[in-house]
């Protein structure tokens, strides 16, 4: 097959397949004296007998009460304790979450605040959504964690 021929040469594999490669007779000889040349290894002198398999075990037959007693006996471990924020940050939250609950319930009941109450009740709010912002982490301390735990 001349070099630059794929589609001779691809025509050839499939004519071919599935027989055995032929060896000229000269280049045979060269081959055998070489392999006779070389030194026995152990994977040569080594008889390997063929693992046979071992048999599969029967599969156990399908029983609904042994799944409900399995589902009966299994007790979920106790759930960790709720963790409190700090109490500068727990304020921020209570501010920014608890004013508009505040004003909420007083229109509701009609009641209505004095300047400084409404002053302090904004500022409150204003101020705790400020400090959650400011300290907030410029980016995720682990770029790969994505805050999921199990």
């Amino acid at each position: 097959v001349k070099p630059g021929d794929e589609d001779e040469a691809w025509r050839q594999i499939v004519e071919n397949y599935g027989d055995r490669p032929r060896v000229d007779d000269d280049d045979s000889d060269g081959a055998v004296a070489h392999l006779e040349d070389r030194p026995p290894t152990d994977l040569d002198s080594a008889v390997r007998p063929i693992p046979t398999p071992e048999p599969e075990p029967e599969p156990e037959p399908f029983d609904p009460g042994r799944l409900w007693a399995e589902a009966e006996a299994f007790v979920p471990p106790p759930v960790a304790p709720f963790p409190l924020a700090e109490p500068r940050r727990l304020a921020a939250w209570l501010g920014l979450f608890g004013v508009p609950v505040i004003y909420l319930l007083a229109i509701v009941a009609g009641v209505g605040f004095p300047g400084l109450v409404d002053l302090v009740l904004l500022a409150w709010m204003v101020g705790g959504f400020g400090y959650l912002v400011w300290t907030m982490p410029p980016r995720p301390h682990d770029p790969w964690d994505d805050g999921s735990r199990i």
